[in-house]
């Protein structure tokens, strides 16, 4: 039995502002796994009890209670004991409200530690159909046992469903069987796995591909942004990261002929946050660009990076934003965040339907209106879709 839990501890050159986010350059980055594995020991006692018919109506001491013989670990170190109370006492306070029950006991005779942290099982045995073994039990939570601990339940089952013979409980030898399972934790041990990389980088490399995405020693291709200015990278780290970028470079294009990469479209700040991805996987401004890379991304058919930005357009999704991140999605071909971007909007339509963006939304895709008007058929909440208020109009209630 094991629980994984994932942390992640870095060592940063930062400074944190008043909101809590860094800023600055994230130095490195480390993530670690750690696997919680219990070691158990596992113990199953079976009680075969003859003639048990024959304490139905006895009583006294040696009828009222029935102890089985001790059991063991296999090295001896807990021992343990079963009790079964046939007819509790009624002048016992905590059994006056028992007196027709059976009342089965789990008792610790000793133990190497103190406290003993165990799940225990009780089953009576039922045989309703031959030799079909069927049965009846209780089952406890992993708990800790002090050593002389007794515990168990009081009223386990009714002593005439135990005794009566349709009920399968007493063979036709007249025995009962009683069984006990035990799930004893005889230590807990932790182990950190080596520590997760980037699955695009093999181990030692992802520092190095920083330095060179800082650096860029020996780049050979340009990039021309929205305001002129120029971003160097590498031929053969484009290609092998995008197809696209291979088949620019690799045929004669203006792209391979000139080395440079017209992006006019892209401003520079984006563009860095790209190839910092690119590169090396990660980016402190993702966020910040997430729409932007998600364009970049489809673009140039980097599958990771979309995937990246989907997540952070889902993190950052609200009223505000979500009649601009649907027609993002549409566009640029990303069916769960523009499925779950519309359910948001079928969902949250009082808070979003005033937002500039939703006014701009209902008069330039009417296409996508008209799928929200579909998706809202489907929906089982009550609301009315409707235009727009004007800008000076508060909202209404439908």
């Amino acid at each position: 039995m094991s629980v994984v839990g994932e942390g992640s501890r870095s060592t940063r050159s930062v400074v944190i502002s008043p909101g809590g986010t860094p800023a600055g350059t994230v130095r490195t980055c480390k993530e670690i796994t750690c696997q919680r594995t219990l070691d158990l020991d596992l113990v199953r006692f079976t009680w075969n009890i003859e003639n048990f018919s024959w304490y139905k109506d006895s009583r006294g001491q040696a009828y009222d209670v029935l102890e089985s013989p001790h059991f063991q670990t296999d090295d001896g170190q807990y021992d343990w004991v079963l009790r079964l109370i046939i007819h509790p006492r009624p002048d016992r306070p905590a059994d006056e409200l028992c007196r027709d029950s059976v009342q089965i006991f789990l008792h610790l005779h000793n133990a190497p530690r103190e406290t003993a942290h165990l799940k225990c099982q009780f089953v009576f045995v039922r045989f309703l159909h031959a030799t079909k073994e069927d049965q009846t039990y209780q089952i406890s939570r992993f708990r800790e046992f002090r050593r002389g601990e007794t515990w168990g339940f009081r009223r386990f089952i009714q002593r005439n469903t135990l005794f009566d013979p349709k009920n399968g409980f007493l063979q036709s030898s007249d025995r009962l069987t009683v069984k006990i399972n035990l799930d004893i934790i005889r230590a807990i041990r932790d182990e950190v796995a080596k520590p997760a990389r980037n699955p695009l980088l093999a181990d030692g490399l992802q520092e190095g591909l920083q330095v060179l995405y800082k650096t860029m020693p020996h780049s050979d291709v340009t990039f021309v942004c929205s305001d002129g200015s120029h971003v160097k990278a590498h031929k053969a780290i484009l290609s092998a990261r995008s197809p696209v970028f291979a088949a620019m470079l690799s045929h004669d294009l203006s792209e391979q002929r000139t080395n440079t990469i017209d992006l006019k479209d892209i401003p520079k700040d984006v563009l860095e946050t790209f190839l910092s991805l690119v590169y090396t996987g990660v980016s402190t401004t993702l966020d910040e660009h997430a729409g932007s890379i998600l364009v970049l991304a489809e673009r140039y058919q980097l599958t990771d990076l979309k995937e990246k930005s989907v997540d952070a357009l889902r993190k950052k999704m609200c009223a505000g934003n979500a009649a601009d991140l649907l027609p993002l999605a549409d566009l640029h071909n990303a069916p769960e965040l523009k499925n779950e971007v519309m359910e948001f909007m079928v969902n949250n339509h009082e808070k979003i339907r005033d937002t500039e963006a939703f006014r701009d939304f209902f008069m330039t895709h009417p296409a996508l209106m008209a799928q929200l008007y579909e998706r809202k058929q489907e929906s089982s909440k009550r609301f009315k879709m409707e235009p727009p208020s004007s800008p000076g109009e508060h909202s209404r209630n439908h």
